[in-house]
């Protein structure tokens, strides 16, 4: 399923040219989006729209769904004839983040990019 895109503002169309709006989304362990924060890899330009913007960022996000991130602890296991093999002997769901930047054009398009 692709992503929900967030939508141009219409109050702004005609009056931005271009914004950038980065943001640091976090996963909780439930594969759903728990936060949308500033980002220090994807810098946003401030504009006077830029809560307009990110408005438009949150609630695309907030319709994000992943697989939970997951921890997995390993052991190493031998075996009778002394060879031995690394087995999952747990694991456990984690909160993850990752940081996306959004160029909204003055077309009225929406760009996205994930910081690596």
């Amino acid at each position: 399923m692709p992503l929900a895109t967030p939508v141009y503002p219409k109050a702004v169309i005609g009056h931005a040219d271009k914004a950038i709006v980065g943001v640091r989304i976090t996963v909780g362990t439930d594969g759903r989006v728990s936060d949308v924060g500033p980002s220090l890899l994807c810098i946003s330009l401030p504009s006077p729209f830029s809560a307009d913007f990110q408005k438009a960022v949150e609630a695309a996000v907030a319709q994000w769904r992943f697989h939970p991130g997951e921890v997995r602890h390993v052991k190493l296991v031998t075996e009778p004839d002394g060879t031995n093999y690394p087995r999952v002997a747990s694991s456990e769901k984690v909160e993850w983040r990752f940081d996306v930047s959004f160029t909204f054009t003055s077309s009225g398009n929406v760009l996205s990019g994930f910081s690596r």
